[in-house]
């Protein structure tokens, strides 16, 4: 009777796996076995040998230190619920800098980490990738095109990428217009296309962001020489059913956002938009719908904060955009605080706060809460699917009730 027991409860509730951890340290040997490098007192010496331990679902933990390696195409795919991790043990504690000596994956620019081929069900989470020592142009994390999906970047800061003068110019993040459902959060991306002047011709982006029902949240992105984040897309199959909310986009040389070519059914939410289109970049503004290729439609822009950039706050036009919103948007001291329709049809604009003092706590240092007694409290109209507070929406991207606001927040003072 006790073993037909003990039998029916392994068939009721059966044993869940659980992948493998493997460790990686600046003091390891790439000697070591993988059997021994599931030991954080024998790990391996370099990043790529501990991916070559790792097989479907299983945890790769690199410890602090610097590490002169690209992770190219080899993270093995996981499955829904177990992902394949490779995670830095302390946030920003391992640090990627490679010398350039590593091969390019395209063929064209140096990658630090990214994948040419299909894969799935990866996290890769809170490591610095440094190109100051690669020659441009670099693109430091790169997501290609084909069948790349569930694929989580979180909590790393990618900086420092060399200007290069072509149409393969240097970026943060590029994700490819094939891949989909992808997450990148919590990441920082910041000094891409460095060395740019007013005498050239292509420019570098925070983010070159063209794939499909993704997610872009809790980002920091500045000091890019072009756009903060550029959603374009040549191939004609759009950039479709992405989220791009609570992100941070401040002092770029372009325009903040640019949702341009064939982009439908977007999502633009609770982001912060400040001090953009400052640098050599021949496009200005905070917040563009259209512009190139074929027309984006039926795109939502709500409840953004978009302060002193140079150019228009909002833009829609260029290929002819239709039917996006622009609605519960806080537009004040760019140079035109207006929404500028310059062509398109059926697009709706209402309920934002256009060049009339919102009343920040202290815009100077960053902090754009409201004040009691701004306009902008409970002035807005309700976004199906979008939480709020008290008697209405409250225009901008920093609800009264803090929800949702931007957890990557980062306070700067210019």
């Amino acid at each position: 009777m006790r073993k037909f027991l003990l039998v029916m409860f392994f068939v009721m509730c059966p044993v869940l796996a659980h992948g493998a951890t493997y460790y990686v340290a600046t003091t390891g040997s790439d000697s070591t076995s993988c059997a021994n490098a599931q030991s954080q007192s024998t790990p391996k010496l370099t990043i790529n040998a501990g991916i070559g331990c790792l097989s479907s679902g299983d945890t790769l933990i690199v410890k602090a230190g610097i590490y002169n390696e690209i992770i190219p195409d080899n993270i093995p795919s996981g499955t829904a619920g177990t992902p394949t991790t490779v995670k830095s043990e302390v946030q920003y504690g391992a640090v990627l800098r490679p010398d350039g000596s590593q091969s390019k994956p395209d063929g064209v620019g140096f990658v630090i980490f990214g994948w040419t081929g299909d894969r799935s069900y990866i996290t890769f989470d809170g490591f610095v990738l440094d190109a100051v020592d690669m020659p441009a142009p670099v693109y430091i994390t790169y997501i290609k095109n084909g069948d790349n999906h569930h694929i989580t970047i979180s909590n790393n800061e990618m900086k420092n990428a060399a200007h290069y003068d072509d149409g393969t110019s240097s970026d943060g993040f590029v994700l490819g217009h094939t891949a989909h459902e992808i997450v990148f959060r919590g990441n920082k991306i910041h000094d891409i296309g460095t060395g740019a002047s007013s005498s050239e011709h292509f420019f570098s982006y925070c983010s070159y962001f063209t794939g499909q029902n993704s997610v872009f949240e809790n980002n920091e992105l500045y000091n890019c020489s072009g756009f903060g984040l550029h959603m374009y897309d040549a191939t004609g199959l759009g950039s479709n059913n992405n989220i791009v909310r609570n992100n941070y986009i401040h002092d770029n040389g372009g325009q903040g956002i640019l949702f341009a070519s064939g982009g439908q059914n977007n999502l633009l939410y609770n982001n912060i938009i400040v001090h953009n289109g400052i640098g050599p970049a021949p496009q200005t503004g905070g917040i563009q719908v259209g512009g190139y290729g074929s027309p984006s439609a039926n795109n939502g822009v709500y409840n953004n904060t978009v302060y002193n950039n140079n150019g228009n706050c909002i833009e829609i036009g260029g290929n002819g955009p239709s039917d996006n919103t622009i609605r519960n948007n806080i537009c004040y001291q760019n140079s035109n605080d207006n929404v500028v329709v310059s062509s398109g049809s059926g697009n709706t604009i209402d309920h934002n706060l256009l060049g009339t003092n919102p009343l920040f706590v202290n815009a100077t240092a960053q902090d754009f809460h409201l004040q009691a007694g701004s306009p902008a409290i409970y002035a807005g109209v309700v976004i199906p699917g979008l939480p709020y507070c008290g008697s209405a929406p409250t225009l901008g991207a920093l609800d009264r009730c803090g929800l949702p606001a931007p957890t990557n927040l980062r306070l700067v003072v210019n």
